[in-house]
């Protein structure tokens, strides 16, 4: 005797489709947490070999103290395996021929005056008095390279309001002590809406 097979109602449907989109949901977060959280890892060995790279210029260069070493991208392609580690995994590949690295570099250096440009050889100088001072004052915790780029704020530069209530940006930085630091910086997010602002009322 054959069996007359009943199949899913109007109804069931619905149910199993709104337990699947819950579970969905629950699920799908978690998900794109671990996933950043991986490409916040490789950002952090990045740094890493970096910071042997630098190391490594700094010893050849006789130089003792890394953070004055004249270090730039293209002074330590030798010392890299690749060029990959130039950039964070967060940073979008399409945008990468047009910059030598996605990573803020901010060694303690005194360029050489040029005459040609006595403007921006004075707004240099400012900056490096400046840098002097921080890393006089912060030491072995003085930040050589910082990635911004885990701060959703960075594809964003064109915004021309920002609420102050999201200052808590993600950043990593690498160390003068040689040292990796992950963490939420407000000053950073804070820093970035007043230079957003200014921008937005110069328009």
């Amino acid at each position: 005797m054959l069996h007359k097979t009943r199949g899913f109602s109007l109804l069931e449907t619905i149910v199993v489709i709104l337990i699947i989109a819950i579970v969905a949901a629950l699920v799908f977060p978690t998900f794109v947490r671990s996933k950043e959280g991986g490409r916040q890892v490789a950002c952090m060995s990045n740094l890493r070999q970096l910071y042997a790279a630098i190391s490594q210029y700094a010893t050849d260069s006789d130089e003792t103290d890394i953070a004055r070493v004249r270090a730039t991208p293209g002074s330590l392609v030798p010392y890299c395996k690749g060029a990959d580690i130039f950039f964070c995994p967060d940073f979008p590949v399409a945008l990468r021929s047009m910059v030598a690295s996605n990573y803020q570099w901010r060694f303690v250096w005194t360029t050489k005056p040029n005459p040609e440009y006595k403007e921006l050889d004075r707004f240099i100088e400012r900056q490096d008095a400046a840098r002097e001072a921080e890393y006089a004052r912060l030491a072995g915790s003085y930040a050589l390279l910082i990635c911004h780029t885990h701060d959703e704020l960075f594809f964003m530069p064109s915004q021309p309001a920002v609420d102050p209530e999201l200052a808590n940006p993600l950043v990593i930085e690498l160390r003068a002590n040689g040292s990796v630091y992950k963490g939420r910086m407000p000053y950073r997010r804070l820093e970035l809406i007043s230079v957003l602002r200014r921008k937005a009322a110069n328009r």
